[in-house]
């Protein structure tokens, strides 16, 4: 009898240790797991952390850019909503095609005039999905897409950098890839033109027809010495054309 009992006691004390130990295991992985968790938790809050601070210091850099080369206006500053406030944030936060630097001052200068005059003209509500405005990482001059007219001739929507088109060919600067031609027309367009589109020196085209675009006639076109080609027809905006423009 003693020995069945003895053996049962040793048996039972086995099976607690077992027991105490599993529980122990168990105990240890939760707070491994646990720990890694929180681990990982802070390092994606200091991970956004640093991109945040990143981003406010390069929108930082960008807004004293713009301001220092004339680009912008300090007025735009008092806005938060913006266009040109809009646009650097966008560069800044979302857009890598300047991640290893600020880069050429033109390109960024081009890139600053189109993006605002993508949010000053309602570019999220654009029809044809926007036509690759504010595509990440690429050329300004990628922010466009091929289309087909009613007589069935292909033709480029959105921005083309180009001197393709026939009629420009003794005034288009070849060596030069910068913005040539935007061509929205028919595309939704809501609000008005900036001044920032002055800021698009090589344009030789414009065409904004068939939109919704208001507010006077833009100031900033007065600008573009090498606009050949300018057609703001069916929309909605007010006062007289300048006589040194109605020539187009």
């Amino acid at each position: 009898g003693r020995s069945s009992c003895g053996q049962i006691l040793r048996t039972e004390n086995h099976s607690l240790r077992w027991r105490i130990w599993l529980s122990l295991s168990l105990l240890s992985f939760c707070l491994a797991v646990a720990f890694g968790a929180m681990l990982a938790r802070q390092h994606m809050e200091e991970e956004k952390f640093e991109q945040s601070r990143n981003s406010l210091t390069h929108r930082d850099e960008l807004i004293k850019i713009t301001l220092d080369a004339g680009w912008m206006f300090e007025a735009a500053l008092n806005q938060t909503e913006s266009p040109q406030l809009r646009a650097i944030a966008w560069m800044a936060e979302k857009d890598n095609f300047f991640h290893d630097g600020i880069g050429n001052q033109e390109t960024l200068k081009e890139r600053f005039a189109v993006a605002s005059l993508y949010y000053a003209l309602g570019g999220p509500s654009w029809n044809r999905g926007g036509v690759n405005f504010l595509r990440e990482g690429v050329s300004t001059c990628e922010w466009a897409e091929t289309s087909v007219d009613n007589r069935g001739q292909k033709f480029r929507m959105g921005v083309d950098c180009t001197c393709d088109n026939v009629e420009d060919i003794q005034v288009c600067d070849h060596t030069r890839r910068s913005v040539k031609r935007i061509i929205l027309s028919n595309m939704n367009l809501r609000g008005y033109i900036p001044l920032e589109i002055r800021l698009l020196s090589d344009l030789l085209e414009l065409d904004l027809n068939h939109n919704k675009i208001s507010d006077d006639f833009p100031v900033g076109v007065k600008e573009l010495r090498m606009l050949r080609r300018l057609d703001l027809s069916h929309n909605a905006l007010q006062g007289s054309i300048p006589s040194d423009i109605s020539r187009l």
